[in-house]
């Protein structure tokens, strides 16, 4: 899949590398194209709450049980509950709908006084209680028990990755067009160096919320936006890096603007290219408007060379003319004058414009 520009040409997207994004200073998300998949991982660092750590009984309890355990005891302050995890049940309700809900997978809560005197229970203590095992479940349980729950800790150990997990929620196919959907808080060993650098504390949770989309769609921008990612704004910024970049490069050196083109447009022979930016430098055609350009005769030319194979489409001067003063049109730039317009040339224009009517948005004219 790509995220293309159509009326410029200027690939942001690439299935072949992930890119990524930094939101603010505690957010991030990188986007990553596998195969059908586009997979968005949106992290935040939970930098402004409560924790409590004390070291764990590992030491005996990791010899007698096959089930390893981490080595401290982290317990995270249930306010991250309120603020971080149950606004998700509005966001999802509002995009999805009330259909699809979020299974409860791993929890495991503190009951109690304080951070020193409580007991624990998990997901599968709240199901035995008739708790409906989803983020709503635990939200409802959490709103009637609230004063007497003091935390969180971890659920899960996994030493091989380094991971903690303290909750962990999915769905599968919560819409047409996504796969699945997952939030996970947890912290990892292997990054605790480098969360000291940046925030001088040794412990922090970080929350994750995974995307598993067939594609960008409107629900899915959707589901972003109320996560606060502004897709449009990324694409935007990312289409003009790419684009400021290439035309840079090509503005250096005139002969990457033929090899541009070449590769680009490989309807066009190299004779049609040496046209093209002639005709483009006669005219003071922006980078923009020789690619434009390029791109109206191309177009034409592949339509010409189906309904035609045997005679094809030559791009003759009156052709390359039009093709420039119908870009520098659609690119705001001053048009030739009057007396120096060809009829033919102004006709076939014409003829150009009912052609891409609708690829350029532009009217047509009877």
């Amino acid at each position: 899949m790509f995220w293309v520009n159509k009326k410029q040409g200027y690939e942001t997207y690439s299935p072949e590398r992930a890119f990524y994004v930094s939101i603010d200073n505690y957010t991030s998300l990188a986007v990553i194209k596998e195969d059908s998949h586009t997979i968005f991982i949106l992290k935040r660092d939970l930098v402004d709450y409560n924790i409590h750590v004390q070291a764990s009984e590992a030491p005996i309890s990791n010899v007698l049980s096959s089930e390893q355990e981490p080595w401290e005891t982290i317990i995270a302050h249930a306010e991250i509950l309120e603020k971080e995890v149950f606004p998700l049940v509005e966001i999802l309700e509002d995009v999805f709908g009330n259909k699809k809900k979020l299974r409860l997978n791993l929890v495991r809560l503190c009951v109690g006084s304080s951070f020193t005197d409580y007991v624990t229970i998990d997901e599968s203590d709240l199901t035995r209680q008739g708790v409906d095992p989803s983020l709503e479940g635990l939200k409802t349980f959490y709103q009637a028990n609230k004063d007497i729950i003091v935390g969180f800790m971890v659920r899960k150990y996994d030493p091989r990755q380094g991971n903690l997990t303290f909750l962990e929620c999915s769905a599968r196919y919560p819409a047409r067009e996504i796969y699945s959907l997952k939030l996970t808080i947890l912290t990892n060993i292997a990054q605790r160096g480098t969360y000291t650098i940046k925030y001088q504390k040794p412990f922090g949770l970080q929350k994750y919320i995974v995307i598993d989309a067939k594609g960008i769609t409107d629900k899915v921008i959707r589901l972003l936006s109320r996560l606060g990612v502004n897709w449009p704004t990324i694409i935007l910024r990312r289409s003009h890096g790419i684009k400021d970049w290439t035309k840079a490069e090509v503005q250096r050196d005139e002969s990457k603007l033929r090899n541009f083109l070449k590769v680009k447009y490989t309807q066009l022979t190299s004779e049609d290219i040496e046209r093209i930016i002639e005709a483009a430098e006669e005219h003071g055609l922006s980078f923009e408007g020789t690619v434009l350009t390029a791109e109206i005769l191309a177009r034409q030319k592949s339509t010409r060379t189906q309904l035609e194979p045997r005679e094809g489409f030559h791009p003759t001067k009156v052709d390359i003319t039009a093709a420039v003063s119908l870009a520098a049109d659609l690119c705001g730039m001053q048009r030739i004058p009057e007396e120096e317009i060809d009829p033919e040339v102004e006709r076939r224009k014409k003829e150009f414009i009912k052609f891409f009517d609708k690829l350029l948005g532009l009217p047509t004219e009877s």
